[in-house]
């Protein structure tokens, strides 16, 4: 096809046999020269040539004939210079158009976005459930009566216990786990070592009269009473988060059991405390779990990675479909191509943080003590630079399957890196500044710190966040466009 015009219609092969070339180039050329010198019938002086559709174009040997109509007004055109406005507008209109006509793109910006933060809140920071620990009581065959929940009475002298193990047990219940009675030690930690069990508690055959003695006569208790006053927990910490959990809850359970056992002696309910006091949290609160810790960098991960695996393959695309290279012969900059690529997909970044912001906060009850505005551009920020990243990514690599190997590889260093599943201050000191310069690290600092805090924007902990992530912005970009540059030339 030139200058509207179908010149030849055939096979490669089969043109180049004909015009007896050896390039595709050499044979267009020759049907250039034939459309160029072509003449009207009543005009035509000299040979006749066939191209492979069978149409007779009439060559004139010894004279040059001028161009057609169509030709002269190609040439017309494409001498009238082109406004950046009206590029950009053809550009925005291509992209655009490309987008919306991509209906797994589509379902991408809105839907995975929603899809991710509600497995991240119904998989994380809940209690384990479904647990299972074994139980070996020496002092009560059967804690299952409901007549027995160990028992506390005063005389004049001193505060008497009775089967207390059974009061203990019955605290344990199985919000914590489940509870499995075994004969003795050796059986139940076998059943630990089968994965049946995730811990065993033991109490042994005095176990209350023992306490007894330990809260009466701890200055000349026996090492002999004092182990047996006390509950030993043997716990599969192969899994430690479990493990934790148990150890925590059962701890915690034992407190109150033991303040009301206290109470019932007429003591002080402090003389359970142990000899170590927390009090309030200056920042936070207590029962914080552990998907509101994680919150912050998941989000601005999720943001980052959303972005990144969509800008990721744009500039390949358009390279391997040949748009780029067509757009470039027509007079549009390579920066004129990009940013509107970039315009584009921020419309998808603003998509995916207001599904962030709408899921986060008002669904799930996320209480923000900071501005929300604040947490927003953070956000969005955040979530451009993942855009910016996914460019450097495209033009960095040629092809769709190298470009993905890059954002996954890239994805894991970023998550062990950013604190994500483990605070930055256990890291070597090395790897910690490796992690401070990381996209994502202090920026998740920042929004801990709007979020948790209440700090605004003019607290250093805030602001360096933002100073980083818009630093980081920049070198994307200034990569980006050094690299297309080099392809370009």
């Amino acid at each position: 096809m030139r200058c509207g015009k179908l010149l030849a219609e055939s096979a490669p092969q089969e043109l180049l046999a004909r015009y007896q070339c050896s390039f595709l180039e050499e044979a267009f050329l020759k049907l250039c020269n034939i459309q160029n010198n072509t003449v009207t019938l009543d005009e035509a002086q000299g040979s006749e040539v066939e191209d492979m559709r069978g149409n007779v174009l009439h060559q004139d040997q010894n004279q040059h004939c001028e161009p057609t109509k169509a030709y002269l007004k190609y040439e017309a055109v494409s001498k009238r210079p082109v406004s950046r406005l009206r590029r950009y507008k053809a550009l925005l209109t291509k992209n655009g158009t490309q987008f919306l006509r991509d209906y797994g793109g589509l379902i991408f910006a809105v839907v995975f976005p929603i899809l991710q933060m509600g497995v991240f809140i119904i998989a994380i920071g809940d209690d384990p459930k479904n647990l299972k620990i074994g139980v070996v009581n020496k002092e009560v065959e059967n804690c299952n009566s409901d007549s027995n929940f160990g028992n506390v009475w005063s005389d004049e002298l001193t505060c008497h216990f009775g089967n207390l193990s059974c009061r203990f047990l019955h605290k344990f219940d199985n919000s914590i786990a489940t509870q499995e009675y075994y004969e003795d030690i050796p059986k139940a930690r076998q059943a630990v070592q089968n994965a049946k069990l995730s811990g065993v508690i033991y109490f042994s055959q005095n176990f209350s009269e023992a306490l007894q003695i330990r809260v009466e006569e701890a200055t000349f208790a026996k090492d002999s009473d004092l182990l047996a006053s006390q509950i030993q927990v043997f716990l599969d910490m192969g899994d430690m988060q479990i493990g934790y959990f148990i150890q925590q809850k059962l701890f915690d359970r034992f407190l109150e059991v033991y303040e009301d056992i206290m109470r019932e002696c007429k003591y002080s309910p402090k003389m359970a405390d142990p000899p170590i006091r927390f009090e309030e949290p200056i920042y936070g609160a207590t029962d914080l779990n552990y998907a509101n810790y994680m919150a912050p960098t998941y989000i601005l991960g999720l943001s980052f990675f959303l972005a990144a695996t969509v800008s990721t393959t744009l500039i390949i695309t358009d390279r391997m479909e040949g748009v780029w290279n067509r757009s470039v012969v027509q007079g549009v900059r390579t920066e004129e191509i990009l940013l509107s690529h970039i315009l584009i997909q921020s419309i998808v970044i603003i998509i995916h943080t207001a599904m962030i912001m709408l899921i986060v906060f008002p669904i799930w009850g996320l209480e923000c003590k900071g501005p929300i505005f604040n947490v927003m551009v953070l956000i969005f920020l955040n979530g451009f630079s993942g855009l910016m990243y996914g460019f450097v990514l495209s033009v960095m690599f040629k092809n769709h399957t190298a470009a993905h190997y890059g954002a996954a590889g890239s994805f894991f260093a970023l998550v062990l890196l950013n604190g994500f599943m483990w605070p930055v201050e256990g890291m070597p000191k090395v790897l910690r500044w490796f992690s401070y310069l990381a996209p994502t690290n202090l920026s998740c600092v920042s929004l801990r710190g709007i979020i948790y805090k209440g700090y605004s924007i003019s607290e250093p902990e805030v602001y360096i966040g933002f100073l980083i992530t818009v630093g980081w912005i920049l070198l994307f970009l200034i990569v980006t466009i050094f690299r297309l540059r080099s392809k370009s030339s």
